[in-house]
């Protein structure tokens, strides 16, 4: 639900907003006449609606879960799992406050300064997938 409702707001909103004409957001080279903004403002707002999104979807269940009707040791464990879902939630806004420092900066070489934001990203990847393997028979 989370991708889908994300997804939409990207191509809906961003895509139509920022770009004339909208393919011209994946066309390369620029086409003639077509008009882009800047996508750093969309990096801002996605990964702020992401991080809002994240933390929701994590503390939501949990008032559910400790009412329902299982030992107190499941009861943490799965609350346990949704914590590490919210660490991965804190890699995302860290990944957002790091892109937002290396676009407002003035580094010559953005490759090499954007290590900060691949390492949060890769944290939060695998965080994920550890979040996920439990939900899988076997």
């Amino acid at each position: 639900m989370r991708v889908s409702g994300r997804a939409i707001l990207e191509v809906e909103y961003f895509g139509n907003q920022y770009h004339r004409p909208v393919r011209a957001y994946w066309e390369f080279p620029r086409l003639e006449g077509s008009k882009c903004r800047e996508e750093t403002y969309e990096l801002y707002v996605t990964s702020a609606v992401g991080c809002c999104l994240d933390a929701v979807l994590v503390a939501l269940p949990i008032p559910v879960i400790w009412g329902l009707r299982l030992s107190a040791r499941k009861k943490l464990q799965a609350i346990a799992l949704l914590a590490v879902g919210f660490i991965a939630t804190i890699a995302a806004a860290l990944r957002a406050y790091y892109a937002w420092r290396l676009y407002n900066s003035h580094y010559t070489d953005m490759s090499w300064n954007a290590y900060p934001i691949y390492f949060a990203t890769d944290i939060e990847i695998a965080l994920g997938i550890v979040c996920v393997l439990p939900t899988i028979p076997g």
